[in-house]
């Protein structure tokens, strides 16, 4: 047993990985979707939870230790999932044979041969163990087949089906109606990824900064790129994983054609250093009668010898093998993505105008299926996970239209200042006002609230910022207050200063919006008045208040007066105010 650093910094015991610091996702992911995902999808979901009375059963307010949520709660139910309509499957069906018309080429055009993709092989520190590796094949299939919608979370035209209980023999489904578009047979030492809706790759994706007219955009990421070579490098880097990769692609008319990816030697020439360089060999397969797949076909007629239902053509197959791969796609890859998911959004955070935006406890959500853990806590952008969260414990998400991208050289990271606007743009269009100010209300320090209470305040420096900048937000939009309130704490009512003391009782006595401060509230939220504003409003009301005065106070006023006047010669350039309250 090996204990590796995760990417969030944060030691783990994992038995299938070697001792290496992981990176995280890449910046390629879906920006945006289309309406009427976000009006199936995100929601129904808040219908749902509108619709739902309290917290969900087994699901607490209190704070947890993140690394107790990665346990699991079975507790914790997840809200039931709109149905897929048949209107979305019919739009994701054709969506997806639009996609694969404009990928469609000659095949007989195509070289075949060995290709050299000019990238050496050879370890990385941010690319160490399984999980970045598997990421970004799973990012790929996930972009270029939709399996995310615009949450994050499973597209609103597919459910995901699970046979196998095992984590090193199970099965995942991903279902449009009748039609298969991916299944995911993981085994001990290999996982193996089909994947419906994908014709043959050019060996011209092999190289170096190639333009593909599918990549980018608002829309979608676009599928393969640059990164499935370096995930593959990654791989071979590591001598003890004795990992392999091999693509097969079936035509629609049975041509089968595979990429095997090897790291071919190199012998040192001059000062260069003998080395390995990522090649791919590109040949035709057997015919689909005579493949195994074909054969499979004749003999069972709708599945393969594994159990994993047949996907129609034009399609792909991606085989990784690895030592302990399968256990470490479902104990390290699924808690990560979240199109494995199933939410309880009874006590999360949504956005209204972002369908991916979300705050929500790790762990107050179910355990993902076959993993036996809750999701992991961390910064998820167009649902991948990211890096660690900025508020401990949280699922901290964003999709393409909150404007978040991911950064760093291995992008496995977001930049904080970038994060906190968009944490801010979806707390200002919050779908859920009662649920934000009951996690608020510890910011006034009242009794009855600890600051230990609430999910969303665990990281004060994260937040403070955030309370500085937008107080008037949090103040009035949040917690509700008057906004002109004047925030006085004991230490000016009961101050050893006999004008703050009178001053105080002074406004509160003539109805000013004078809110006690208690000693626990959050300062960067809330100030003590200022000697000089109190002294403002006290003349302000004063001035008011001998406007009216009649009868004996008047005359009282006006003898003041002529009184300064004969004893101070600069009293005629003076204006002197008198009041009985003074």
């Amino acid at each position: 047993m090996e204990v590796i650093v995760l990417s969030d910094g944060e030691e783990t015991v994992d038995e299938y990985a070697e001792p290496r610091r992981t990176g995280s996702t890449n910046a390629q992911g879906k920006r945006h979707r289309v309406a009427r995902e976000f009006s199936d999808g995100i929601e129904g979901i808040v219908k749902l939870q509108q619709g739902a009375s309290g917290t969900p059963k087994g699901v607490s307010g209190t704070s947890t230790d993140s690394k107790k949520a990665r346990k699991g709660n079975s507790k914790v139910n997840a809200a039931p999932r709109v149905a897929p309509s048949k209107r979305a499957q019919g739009d994701y069906l054709r969506a997806r044979e639009a996609a694969v018309k404009s990928c469609v080429f000659d095949l007989s055009k195509m070289p075949r041969g060995r290709f050299t993709t000019a990238r050496t092989v050879k370890a990385m520190s941010a690319w160490g163990g399984l999980w970045p590796a598997l990421r970004e094949f799973m990012q790929n299939t996930i972009d270029h087949l939709g399996l995310a919608g615009a949450d994050g979370l499973l597209h609103p035209a597919l459910t995901l089906e699970h046979t196998g209980l095992a984590p090193n023999d199970a099965t995942l489904v991903f279902r449009c109606g009748e039609v298969d578009v991916c299944v995911i047979r993981i085994r001990e030492d290999q996982l193996v990824i089909d994947q419906a809706f994908t014709f043959a790759l050019h060996p011209r994706a092999l190289e170096t900064g190639v333009l593909d007219s599918t990549k980018g955009g608002a829309a979608t990421a676009g599928g393969f790129g640059d990164g499935f070579k370096t995930a593959c490098i990654a791989l071979l880097a590591q001598p003890a994983l004795s990992a392999s990769v091999e693509w097969e692609f079936e035509a629609p008319n049975g041509q089968l054609l595979n990429w095997r990816f090897v790291a071919a030697a190199r012998p040192a020439v001059g000062s260069f250093r003998a080395s390995k360089v990522l090649e791919v060999v590109v040949e035709d397969g057997a015919s689909a009668a005579e493949s195994r797949i074909g054969r499979t076909r004749e003999a069972s007629g709708s599945r393969d010898a594994v159990g994993s239902p047949l996907l129609r053509a034009p399609s792909m197959r991606q085989t990784i093998c690895a030592a302990r791969v399968g256990e470490a796609f479902v104990r390290c890859v699924m808690p990560r993505l979240m199109v494995f998911w199933s939410l309880a959004h009874g006590r999360s955070l949504l956005s209204t105008e972002c369908g991916g935006c979300m705050l929500a406890d790790a762990s107050a959500q179910p355990v993902v299926p076959l993993a036996e853990r809750q999701p992991e806590p961390g910064v998820y952008v167009k649902g991948i996970y990211v890096r660690k969260p900025f508020i401990d414990g949280l699922l901290m998400t964003f999709d393409g239209m909150s404007k978040l991208e991911v950064s760093g050289r291995d992008r496995n990271n977001v930049d904080a200042e970038e994060c906190a606007e968009a944490t801010m743009r979806m707390l200002k269009r919050c779908a859920q006002p009662d649920l934000l100010r009951e996690l608020c209300k510890p910011l006034a320090g009242s009794a009855d609230t600890a600051a230990s209470k609430s999910w969303l305040l665990r990281s004060p420096r994260f937040l403070n910022p955030l309370l500085e900048e937008h107080a008037d937000f949090f103040k009035f939009n949040v917690l509700g207050m008057p906004r002109d309130a004047l925030f006085a704490s004991r230490r000016t009512t009961q101050s050893k200063r006999p004008f703050l003391v009178w001053a105080t009782a002074f406004l509160a006595s003539r109805g000013a919006p004078l809110q006690p401060l208690d000693p626990n509230a959050s300062r960067a939220l809330f100030k003590e008045v200022a000697e000089e504003d109190l002294e403002r409003l006290c003349v302000q009301k004063l001035l008011a208040e001998e406007k009216g005065l009649e009868g004996d106070a008047a005359d009282r006023a006006a003898t003041v007066r002529q009184l300064l006047r004969c004893g101070c010669a600069a009293a005629a350039r003076m204006r002197v105010h008198f009041h009985a309250a003074v």
